[in-house]
């Protein structure tokens, strides 16, 4: 639930101590933030989102937990046999209940209801399985800060935060959930036991083998990751991704924040200057340009006939930025992350079961404009939400961008349905009609001014495209052997990112996740290989209406191209942003 929405209802309040109990919509959440279709794990803590769903002002209760709390009880009922258990209760509230599965509880299908003495809510499907891994993050959401201390020795764990990063050889305690049951009591303060044999902690694509990875000393229903970072070797960065792996099981998508032996801060590779960074971990809301013209060609099968669609697009803002934002990976985009290396996380749910997380615009007046030193004017046009969009000659509708990795790869679902649906009444011969490319050269973004950012100019050099060479000659991607990507080389200031998305069945879970593997090489080294470790944690696609995949290779620059600040009104200026490109293309293949 977004922070509007809590102070909405708080605002609302509540006519009684206890109405109709209603559990809100995919609202039955483990404590880790793995996707919603995964359910929940046995002897594992969780969360029940919804309205009037105990008490106004929130009780928690003190271990042992007990199976109510004035008068609220949380019930699983088996779909099967008809058989009834109570979860156990840590706390709850009017508007949320944190309660943990017991580790007895058969694995399968269940219908999870809420009962108070003011009534019965409905039930919400929810599947029970032996294990769910997950790591929990600051913010519970997915892609976000993992919640980790560093331990030293002979003194008290820190955060991890961005301004207190870990550092090659720093030994890590993260939160997680998910583990499994247990034969102990559940409601009861945990003793350590390792529960996960042969477990690795995926650090920017590198596989480290974890020291612990069992219940949490002292809670109940949470579990914790010991690990300790090599001398050398891991990705250094605010946003190096991290998930835990277990054989083929694969946790969410997290991240930590790494730097540099002698450094006190981590480095946001361009999407933040440390100046930013200070702010916001001081309390500060801070505001960064952010900006991105896209020139891609995407591939698509569409019942079985081949299609393609052409994006040309810009769009950006003046994003609004405080801890909550930062910690959810909002600064993400345009983040170098681990060039030569490779990363995979998992997704959040289905492809309608998304919800990405957006900052706050600022107004920079009706429009900007994006001119070239070629001649080309494209107006960017503001957007209620304060974004500004202008389509620079596409085949589909424009889609405004989202800040992570994983909402990029949201967007290519979401064009290549628009493609489809825009094809399917028009004649073969008039799709698709492909534009000219933008031509390199410097480009110019300004604009006049409007209530919060003043009259402003910036520049980026727009460098010439590369081209991927075997884009046709891969039909499928065979997940047993590793995946070789080339392509003419680029600008040696330039990235290139390789990214991969599945979305199909995965071990434990009830239906279709997706996955994303993002890999990254200088433009100017001609291409990258995929290993097969990576791909064998994608799922199998192609089974399935609701099994998708996508293969993507983009070119991007990064800083000091493009890099800018802008006058504020009333004085003072924004951070440093950025004004980004990607070039490239993107098909459809299913992972075999």
């Amino acid at each position: 639930m977004s922070k509007t929405v809590w102070a909405w209802c708080a605002f609302i309040g509540v006519s009684a101590a206890f109405g109709q109990p209603a559990i809100g919509k995919r609202s039955i959440r483990p404590a880790a933030p793995t996707a919603s279709s995964a359910g929940l794990a046995r002897g594992s803590a969780f969360h029940v989102l919804g309205d009037q769903l105990g008490p106004l002002d929130p009780v928690r209760a003190d271990m042992p937990y007990p199976t109510e709390i004035e008068g609220v009880k949380v019930i699983l009922r088996n779909k099967d046999n008809g058989m009834e258990v109570r979860a156990l209760l840590s706390m709850a509230g009017a508007f949320e209940i944190h309660g943990v599965v017991p580790s007895s509880t058969e694995p399968g299908a269940y219908l999870l209801r809420v009962e108070t003495p003011g009534g019965t809510s409905g039930e919400v499907d929810v599947n029970v399985s032996d294990r769910v891994i997950g790591i929990v993050t600051t913010t519970n959401l997915n892609g976000a800060l993992a919640a980790a201390d560093i331990l030293v020795p002979d003194a008290d764990p820190q955060r991890l935060r961005m301004t207190v990063p870990a550092h090659p050889t720093s030994t890590l305690s993260i939160l997680a959930a998910g583990f499994g049951p247990i034969s102990s009591a559940d409601g009861e303060p945990a003793q350590e036991q390792n529960l996960l044999e042969g477990a690795e902690l995926l650090v920017g694509g590198v596989a480290i083998p974890v020291r612990y990875a069992g219940r949490y000393p002292g809670k109940s229903g949470y579990d914790r990751i010991v690990v300790d970072l090599p001398e050398s070797g891991v990705p250094l960065g605010c946003y190096v991704p991290v998930s835990l792996r277990v054989g083929e099981q694969l946790s969410n998508a997290a991240f930590l924040s790494i730097a540099g032996p002698e450094e006190t801060i981590c480095d946001a590779h361009g999407a933040l200057s440390p100046e930013a960074i200070q702010a916001i971990d001081a309390g500060q809301q801070i505001v960064v340009p952010n900006f991105q013209i896209t020139d891609s060609a995407t591939s698509f099968d569409f019942g079985g006939e081949p299609i393609e669609f052409h994006s040309r697009a810009a769009n950006g803002a003046f994003y609004a930025y405080s801890s909550y934002e930062l910690e959810s990976g909002a600064a993400f985009i345009g983040a170098t992350q681990n060039v030569n290396g490779c990363s995979v996380v998992t997704l959040e749910g289905g492809s309608d079961d998304y919800e990405p997380l957006e900052a706050s615009g600022l107004d920079a007046g009706d429009i900007l404009n994006l001119n070239g030193d070629a001649g080309a004017q494209f107006p960017l046009d503001r957007k209620p939400t304060l974004v500004y969009t202008g389509d620079l000659g596409s085949t589909v509708p424009v889609l405004p961008g989202t800040f992570s990795l994983e909402g990029k790869a949201r967007n290519m679902i979401r064009q290549a349905k628009a493609a489809s649906a825009r094809k399917a009444p028009r004649p073969h011969a008039d799709f698709p009609v492909i534009p000219q490319d933008l031509t390199p050269g410097t480009y110019t973004l300004s604009g006049t001014g409007g209530t919060a950012i003043d009259a402003f100019s910036a520049t980026v050099d727009l460098g010439a495209p590369i081209t991927w060479t075997n884009k046709q000659a891969i039909d499928g991607i065979d997940r047993t052997n590793p995946l070789e990507i080339t392509w003419t080389p680029g600008p040696e200031i330039d990235v290139v990112t390789v990214t991969g998305l599945a979305i199909g069945p995965v071990p434990d879970a009830p239906k279709a996740l997706g996955r994303l593997f993002t890999c990254q090489a200088p433009a100017s080294a001609g291409g990258l290989t995929v290993g097969a470790d990576i791909l064998q944690l994608m799922p199998v696609t192609g089974g399935s209406e609701e099994s998708m995949g996508l293969l993507s290779v983009l070119q991007s620059n990064t800083p000091p191209n493009g890099r800018f600040k802008a006058p504020l009104v009333g004085g003072g200026e924004t951070h440093y942003g950025q004004i980004g490109y990607t070039y490239g293309g993107q098909k459809s293949v299913n992972f075999q």
